[in-house]
């Protein structure tokens, strides 16, 4: 009877879902906050958030504890993020398995794999109040109503590999990705982000404007900044340590550090006297305390990753001191990944001459990014739309043929399709559909572009203003 009042009592949480979670008192939010609501991934927060909250509330109803109970605020982020609950049969082994299997589904880490709709936690709650002893498929009566491709990446999975690998030895590496625009080179970057962010990795991104007038080095200064940023968030003791490990091995050069990096002077704020140089000695002196504080922070707490994006567009400075922490034997324990597209590189760029060193590097990792393949497409519908694969495969051929596999491009097809209603959701079947005699007659343009054309032409005069004076930054 206890185990039938609590499935009772679950399923009015999920029907009133929403003011359950508003009940919470603000002090215990962090135990029931989701992965993508700490900020630390790469991820859209949607109503599936509620559901993983959903996950620690039923947990804690059947168990009387909390998926996780550190009480230090960062090790629960960080157990949200990375840990796997533990079973709820290890505490009460009289708990049905399948309500077992419900939580853990709930408390997945990627919103992708929780429930999709209450509809369908409700129904396999119900299922066990009828069939308490009963093992079934878990959410086979579940469906997404809502257009939102699964934020994850296809047909990418070796380069995630080969990356990863990388990145989690701590030696250096330089990586560098290449493609078209829309390709999906900063998506994949993003992707080994989320996949790292449990590993003791510092990452930081910042990446080249066209339009902007860039500083030389400004790209290198935001990441670093980052990092700065980051050390200001820890424990006084380990700033002041950071601190004396700056001062004992640059000496008052770090000044140097400070005048570009302003972040610093809240751990240095006095001013240290650098001494007076030749101009002709200036920018020696800069180089060598710059590669110096990189070998510093690299060695002081954590693997550093740091990626920079669109070097197409990057200046001269930057490529060189790139260069000369490649060769800088004392720097170790960082990697650092370089993006570009490289159908809008010139042969003379001087990006391009700095390649020829990294590939004599021995841990150099070059990924050239291609167009993704038809089943990777009719994946990513499959995935979509919850349906089969044999449902997929026309839609998929469309999507190749006018968009040649250009994963930014087959998603705001995508999206054009579901806003002309010719992909539409069923209320009745609770099923995503498409009419394939349509599909054939309908006349999209070769130039996807246009799509992302008409989609602006259709917003309003004022977005259109707002977008243009945004075009000139």
């Amino acid at each position: 009877m206890i185990i039938e009042n609590k499935i009772l009592k679950s399923l009015e949480i999920v029907k009133d879902l929403k003011r359950y979670i508003q009940q919470i008192p603000h002090e215990e939010k962090l135990i029931f906050i989701s992965p993508e609501k700490t900020k630390r991934l790469n991820i859209e927060v949607d109503y599936r958030s509620d559901y993983y909250s959903l996950g620690v509330i039923l947990f804690h109803l059947f168990s009387k504890q909390y998926p996780f109970s550190n009480t230090d605020t960062m090790q629960l982020i960080y157990a949200h993020i990375a840990v796997t609950p533990p079973s709820l049969l290890s505490i009460d082994p009289t708990i049905p398995p399948m309500i077992d299997q419900i939580v853990q589904k709930l408390l997945n880490k990627n919103p992708y794999d929780r429930y999709q709709s209450k509809e369908g936690i409700l129904y396999d709650l119900e299922y066990i109040l009828q069939n308490p002893n009963k093992t079934f498929i878990l959410a086979s009566n579940d469906f997404i109503k809502t257009f939102q491709i699964p934020q994850k990446l296809y047909g990418r999975e070796k380069q995630i590999e080969q990356i990863s690998s990388l990145v989690n030895a701590k030696e250096k590496s330089f990586i560098t990705i290449s493609g078209h625009s829309g390709i999906g080179k900063s998506a994949l970057v993003n992707q080994i982000h989320n996949k790292q962010v449990s590993n003791n990795i510092f990452f930081a991104e910042a990446k080249f404007e066209q339009q902007k007038n860039m500083q030389s080095f400004n790209a290198i200064f935001e990441l670093l900044s980052s990092y700065i940023k980051m050390i200001l968030l820890k424990e006084d003791a380990i700033i002041e340590n950071f601190k004396e490990k700056l001062i004992t091995q640059i000496g008052n050069n770090i000044q140097l550090i400070a005048d570009v990096i302003p972040e610093l002077k809240a751990i240095i704020p006095q001013k240290l006297d650098m001494g007076k140089l030749h101009p002709n000695e200036t920018q020696n002196r800069f180089n060598i305390t710059f590669l110096k504080f990189i070998e510093t922070i690299s060695s002081f707490d954590k693997k550093i990753v740091l990626f920079i994006d669109d070097m197409q567009w990057s200046d001269v400075a930057t490529i060189k001191m790139l260069e000369l922490i490649l060769n800088d034997a004392n720097i170790t324990n960082i990697s650092i990944i370089l993006a570009y597209r490289n159908n809008e590189i010139k042969s003379s760029h001087p990006f391009l001459l700095i390649l020829k060193e990294f590939e004599r590097y021995q841990n150099h990792l070059n990924v050239e990014l291609s167009s993704l393949e038809q089943q990777d497409i009719e994946l990513l519908i499959t995935e979509t739309f919850l349906c089969e694969k044999t449902e997929a495969k026309e839609l998929a051929q469309l999507l190749k043929q006018k968009t040649e596999g250009n994963p930014f491009f087959i998603k705001e097809l995508l999206d054009n399709l579901v806003d002309e209603q010719i992909v539409s959701f069923d209320n009745k079947t609770r099923k995503w559909s498409w009419d394939t005699s349509k599909l054939q007659k309908l006349k999209i343009s070769d130039n996807v572009v246009d799509i992302v054309t008409k989609k602006i032409e259709q917003t309003s005069l004022s977005l259109k203003e707002i977008l243009k004076y945004a075009a000139l930054f």
